[in-house]
């Protein structure tokens, strides 16, 4: 996360309204920790869980929480994007600015994921592999528009394997979508350390 202000023509640093200021290490640490709790729990967890030697049987066990993960990107991500938020409500651009930088940084890596993926879904090499052949109950639009995590909701179903681990990606971009206008037009005093 950067410190710099949300105002992109400004030469001022971010100076968000409460006690929390600039980068705070610990917060680094965290993160490690979500990721460590993550790829565990994708790379250990999900690979052993059936397993029936007693080594997977408990290396899978160890891991099974590794979906606290998640949550906790979920909670930095929400502190942090308010911070900038509530620190810059007063920047002339302040909608714009944050818009375009979600825009960039996320936009164009996920849609180059989910061109390969058409791609290679549609190969006939790949056709019995069930990482890409599962096609699930999610139209493949709906992974362009990010809301196929409502379909998945709907459907009970995180559809296509190769595809399911980006529900995440649709529930943070509808929290960007959202979120800057709470954070806008809520009253300082409704924020409890601000």
């Amino acid at each position: 996360m950067t410190t710099a202000s949300l105002d992109t023509g400004s030469t001022d640093r971010f100076k968000p309204a409460g006690a929390y200021t600039g980068r705070i290490p610990e917060l680094d640490g965290l993160r490690g920790i979500a990721i460590l709790l993550v790829v565990s729990f994708h790379y250990v967890n999900n690979q052993l869980a059936d397993n029936a030697d007693k080594l997977s049987r408990g290396l899978a066990k160890v891991t099974s929480f590794g979906w606290v993960g998640v949550d906790l990107f979920f909670v930095l991500s929400g502190f942090l994007i308010g911070n900038v938020l509530i620190g810059n409500k007063n920047s002339p651009r302040y909608f714009k600015t944050f818009y375009i930088r979600r825009i960039v940084r996320i936009i164009p890596n996920y849609f180059l994921l989910l061109i390969i993926f058409a791609v290679i879904w549609n190969m006939p090499w790949f056709e019995r592999n069930y990482f890409f052949a599962e096609h699930g109950s999610m139209p493949l639009w709906s992974y362009f528009l990010m809301i196929h995590n409502i379909f998945m909701a709907h459907y009970d179903s995180l559809g296509n394997r190769g595809l399911s681990i980006t529900w995440s990606i649709g529930i943070e971009e509808q929290f960007y979508l959202f979120f800057p206008f709470l954070a806008y037009y809520l009253k300082k005093n409704g924020f409890l350390y601000y």
